[in-house]
């Protein structure tokens, strides 16, 4: 991979100040950062949905069927990034 010479640099004044330990390092907490972005991207999308209208009714059943699947995709969130816990 082929990294542009104006990030390279970023990366390595990164580390130079002492704030990061490693390139693996910065662009890790690059990587965790774009990832908070794109979940508020979804979370904003969901909230003008909403507002739209556009959403569903739950009974009782489907309502657990919802939780049990934003358990799995937070506990799938926390196994792959266990410092965000």
């Amino acid at each position: 991979m082929d990294i542009p010479t104006n990030i390279e640099a970023e990366i390595k004044g990164k580390v130079s100040s002492g704030l990061y330990k490693s390139p693996e390092e910065v662009l890790d907490n690059a990587m965790q950062a774009l990832e908070s972005f794109e979940m508020k991207q979804k979370v904003d999308l969901g909230i003008e949905q909403l507002d739209r209208g556009e959403s569903e009714a739950y009974d009782e059943a489907g309502l657990s069927k919802l939780k049990a699947r934003i358990r799995k995709r937070g506990m799938e969130c926390l196994e792959n990034h266990p410092e965000t816990a």
